[in-house]
């Protein structure tokens, strides 16, 4: 996250964009405190709490009431504390499949979720083989542990995004041509 950079200044960097972005028509900003590139190193939940607490605070404090704020996690102890201090939508990289107790917090809180495709920890040769297969199982996977839970159906969105990388560019435009 920047080791040439403090907390403090990361923190005013965030806003100074997230400002940004909203003068430019942005009504939605994703806050995450943990890469999700491939082969990026997971971080502690405390790390990630001492990145997007006090982002999260003061966006709340300085953007309008209007503007979305999410979190961009996977794990519910982050979520908890982001709704707390302002965020009101999570955004899960995992689709409620790695943290147990994301999809009862999304439930209990009848708020927004995103829920993604992820392939960290599967063998990309048998996903590319058919990738449409594996994006609509997972998600589906997904929107039954969520509903299961409690979670409105209407506050689950969606997103087929895998993030494959740069060499595996004909899968995304298969994706396209799936949408299409």
């Amino acid at each position: 996250m920047g080791d040439d950079l403090t907390e403090e200044a990361l923190k005013k960097r965030a806003i100074v964009l997230a400002q940004k972005f909203v003068a430019q028509g942005a009504t939605l900003i994703d806050v995450g405190g943990e890469s999700t590139r491939p082969h990026a190193a997971a971080v502690s939940i405390e790390q990630e709490l001492a990145r997007v607490i006090p982002v999260i605070t003061a966006l709340r404090e300085v953007l309008a009431k209007e503007v979305i704020i999410s979190i961009d996690t996977y794990k519910a102890q982050v979520a908890r504390q982001a709704l707390q201090v302002g965020a009101n939508m999570i955004n899960d990289i995992w689709a409620l499949r790695h943290d147990a107790e994301m999809a009862a917090l999304v439930a209990e809180k009848e708020i927004p979720v995103v829920l993604m495709a992820n392939m960290r920890g599967y063998q990309k040769r048998a996903i590319m083989s058919d990738i449409v297969r594996f994006l609509s199982a997972s998600i589906d996977q997904a929107l039954v542990a969520g509903i299961a839970m409690g979670a409105q159906s209407s506050s689950i969105q969606v997103s087929a995004s895998a993030r494959p990388p740069k060499k595996f560019l004909r899968y995304s435009i298969v994706l396209l041509n799936c949408v299409c």
